[in-house]
């Protein structure tokens, strides 16, 4: 267990005999020390100054850089290391900085750790720099050795520090960074988020093990904000794995975070993702949609058992006829009346990520609307038509979520519609000439 950890439950229990019934006599300095211990194990550094007060020291530093106006006070000096990431702009400044470090002093030496691990950038020369000197100033220095996360001759610090984390997240992120009693402020550093994406991309480990990673950082806000940077390798990983559940948890958590690739809006989101992987996820989501649509008509057709029958048998041979197509479709959409959309959320909520809702006198009609080319097709349940729309007068918004709509009228906007280009009845021969249509019209 972490000393923070530790620490919290000493002050807890401290708490507890206060309470206690029986008599205890509690100093108040007992606890305020045991409330500065933990602070310092928690933050490892005392007294982190404010942003403003950074900037402040920061303008001193370079008015003395550069016009020698001026002298630094102890405190100042203790603090110089917070401004070495703002000086690198200004040529010199650095070094300037580095040569009124005290870099024995052990206050200043552990905010070089703290500006290290906050400011971390790959072979960038800040970087580069500090390590060099950190290291330097470790050699034969023991109690700077002592210090819990600079573990295995401070292995953190070295050229390989990335590897070396990323490596130790394969027995639990949290555990790991209690373990070594890694500080609070830096467990969301770009030092640390840099060994999260190592680990997503590098790390040779069971698919399970990644998976649960990922939820871990879904949860904690300061984490999921790299989910974007390790979607790509996600998303090759469980195409290779190519194991459903692992599938819809992946496509339920990227869809929630980052949107559908498809939108416009959502360009920002996916533009560290390749086309070969947004394709990949953008095939999953056609899946996924097409499954739900039959899903759900499976569970609302009616009680008759000979009806029940023939249905199951038809939308059995029109779920294998429009499998054929997936790979050109490109827009996917399911709208749902009443009933399918309460079916649908109850039954198959890991699989519904964006539906629109039909005002329709059937309340468990459902639609499976698709773009082929330019076309849009609409495809019913219960008995209706095959209806066919250019692409720019579709009934349904197919390049946003549909949830930000208002309901689709099933009579008025796709029965009625003037704007349809053709229409097919299920009956007879439809599957052949759909086909001639779409090889016509689509390809």
């Amino acid at each position: 267990m972490g000393k923070a950890l530790e620490s919290l439950k000493k002050l807890q229990l401290r708490n507890e005999q206060i309470k206690s019934a029986h008599p205890v006599v509690v100093k108040p300095k007992q606890l305020i020390d045991l409330a500065t211990k933990l602070s310092r194990v928690v933050n490892n550094v005392k007294d982190i100054p404010a942003s403003q007060t950074i900037e402040m020291l920061f303008e001193k530093a370079k008015n003395i850089y550069l016009f020698e106006d001026g002298t630094f006070t102890a405190r100042e000096k203790r603090n110089l290391p917070f401004i070495l990431p703002s000086s690198r702009p200004i040529s010199g400044m650095v070094d300037f900085v580095f040569e009124n470090i005290d870099f024995q002093r052990f206050s200043s030496f552990k905010r070089i750790l703290f500006v290290y691990f906050q400011s971390y950038k790959d072979k960038d020369s800040l970087t580069l720099k500090l390590r060099k000197k950190i290291l330097s100033v470790l050699h034969g220095d023991n109690r700077k050795k002592n210090i819990s996360y600079l573990y295995n001759d401070a292995e953190l610090i070295k050229a390989s520090g990335i590897v070396k984390m990323a490596e130790q997240f394969k027995n639990d992120l949290r555990r790991y960074f209690d373990e070594i009693s890694f500080p609070v402020a830096l467990r969301h550093s770009p030092f640390a988020h840099q060994a999260i994406i190592y680990y997503f991309e590098k790390i040779d480990i069971d698919l399970s093990n990644k998976m649960d990673m990922l939820r871990i950082i879904h949860e904690d806000d300061a984490d999921k904000t790299l989910i974007p940077r390790i979607a790509e390798s996600m998303i090759f990983a469980v195409h290779h794995e190519g194991k459903q559940s692992y599938r819809d948890a992946l496509l339920h958590l990227l869809h929630q975070e980052m949107g559908d690739p498809r939108y416009s809006t959502k360009r920002v989101a996916w533009s560290r993702v390749s086309d070969k992987a947004k394709k990949i996820f953008i095939s999953w989501l056609k899946r996924g949609d097409l499954d739900l649509f039959f899903s759900i008509i499976d569970r609302t057709m009616h009680s008759d058992v000979n009806s029940q029958v023939d249905a199951r048998r038809m939308w059995h041979d029109r779920k294998i006829f429009w499998e054929q197509y997936l790979d050109q479709m490109y827009y996917t959409k399911v709208v749902l009346a009443p009933e399918a959309a309460r079916i649908a959320r109850r039954e198959y909520g890991h699989k519904v990520l964006d539906y629109g809702n039909l005002n329709s006198n059937n309340k468990n009609q459902s639609l499976f609307v698709f773009s082929i080319g330019k076309y849009v097709f609409i495809e019913p349940s219960y008995n209706g038509t095959l209806r066919i729309w250019k692409l720019d007068c579709s009934p349904v918004p197919l390049a946003s979520e549909l949830k930000k709509y208002n309901l689709i009228d099933y009579s008025v906007e796709i029965v009625h519609s003037s704007k349809q280009v053709d229409t097919f009845v299920h009956s007879r021969s439809w599957q052949q000439r759909v086909h001639e249509w779409i090889i016509e019209h689509c390809w």
